[in-house]
């Protein structure tokens, strides 16, 4: 399975808040989208830290 683009994750991110703000789902429904929202936000910040690793390599690289 291909990895998801970081900006597609922060677009469904965008549209999961923009639905949890209405509040007018079951609550079944919002504790869904929440539990969902908290998985992308993981995976998020896992690829923002991988980014920062591979700058951090790069920078030490160039400095040499």
């Amino acid at each position: 399975m291909a990895k998801r683009s970081f900006e597609s994750m922060t677009e469904e991110l965008e549209t999961i808040l923009a639905e949890l703000s209405q509040g007018d789902k079951p609550l079944d429904e919002l504790l869904k989208l929440y539990a969902r929202g908290m998985e992308l936000t993981a995976k998020c910040r896992e690829r923002l830290a991988d980014a920062e690793e591979a700058v951090r390599k790069a920078g030490g690289k160039a400095a040499e």
